[in-house]
């Protein structure tokens, strides 16, 4: 296709001539979204679908336009249809997957990355996606397996370590879970998202065995020494609390409490408040994962 500056012109002219040609039609409404006319475009796509219906390239890429204006209800739509037209289209089903899961359908968003994993598991970064949706979708197990496939051929990706961890964490396997950070920040030292999950495991987690409250200390004040947060210092309360330290972990409680509520942070109020009544008592926090170590999904493409 013509990528020139006459490109949308001469598009438009084609159309002009010959209104039931569909194809220079595609390419006036793809140069139109080149161009940042998305309703102009849109509207070509529509043109397209009502005089074929079926036509499973336009409903996609309606769909795409659906879902960057923030309409993923009507991308799924789009993309299910499509799918209805051509069962094997893997950008279509691709596309269903992701919009799925920016609408937090994580069992649905699952059901279509595995099907696309066993058509192309090298389709689009499908690998990546498939391992997030499983975890999303509860399915730790198998999570925890494509993880450590991901960790194999992509052992500098931090997000694949952590999703592996979190997912034998979710399984209750903490001793696993920590065995794969120590090889982790053996091969990554300086890494603070693997010496930050860390922390966070050697002081909450379950099993008693994989808990180690003095490490765990240790770990969050070099955290907050180089990069001070409120972040590492609800870490480094959490540790203190696991060494039994439960007057210092208050006070240090207390005060991410009134740096949250100064900095108009109260949504990490209710949460923060919580972990202080649990230090108050006495007791170490006991989480059940990392919680939020996943980024959020990416847009359809």
């Amino acid at each position: 296709m013509d990528d020139g500056p006459n490109a949308l012109d001469d598009y438009r002219a084609a159309v002009e001539a010959d209104p039931a040609n569909l194809a220079a039609r595609h390419n006036l409404a793809v140069s139109l979204l080149q161009s940042g006319d998305t309703k102009a475009a849109a509207g070509e796509f529509r043109e397209i679908l009502a005089r074929e219906p079926g036509n499973t390239a336009a409903l996609v890429s309606l769909g795409n336009v659906a879902g960057e204006n923030g309409d993923l209800e009507e991308a799924v739509r789009l993309f299910h249809d499509a799918l209805g037209q051509a069962p094997d289209f893997k950008q279509a089903r691709f596309n269903l997957a992701q919009a799925l899961a920016g609408l937090g359908r994580w069992p649905e968003a699952a059901g279509h990355y595995d099907a696309l994993f066993e058509i192309d598991p090298r389709f689009a970064s499908v690998a990546d996606f498939r391992a997030t949706a499983l975890i999303r979708a509860g399915r730790y197990r198998e999570a925890a397996t494509a993880y450590g496939a991901l960790v194999e051929v992509q052992p500098e990706s931090i997000a694949a370590r952590l999703g592996e961890v979190e997912a034998l964490w979710r399984l209750g396997n903490c001793a696993a879970a920590r065995q794969r950070l120590d090889a982790g920040r053996r091969d990554m030292p300086r890494s603070a998202g693997l010496a930050e999950a860390l922390a966070r495991l050697l002081a909450t987690c379950p099993d008693v065995g994989a808990r180690d409250g003095a490490l765990a200390v240790t770990l969050a004040e070099d955290l907050l020494a180089a990069r001070p947060s409120a972040r590492f210092g609800e870490i480094l309360a959490m540790a203190i609390a696991e060494s039994g330290r439960f007057d210092e972990a208050q006070v240090l409680q207390a005060q991410l409490i009134t740096e949250a509520e100064g900095n108009g942070e109260d949504v990490q109020v209710p949460r923060l408040r919580a972990n202080l009544e649990q230090y108050r008592a006495s007791r170490p926090l006991r989480l059940p994962g990392l919680g939020d170590w996943a980024a959020a999904p990416s847009s359809p493409q």
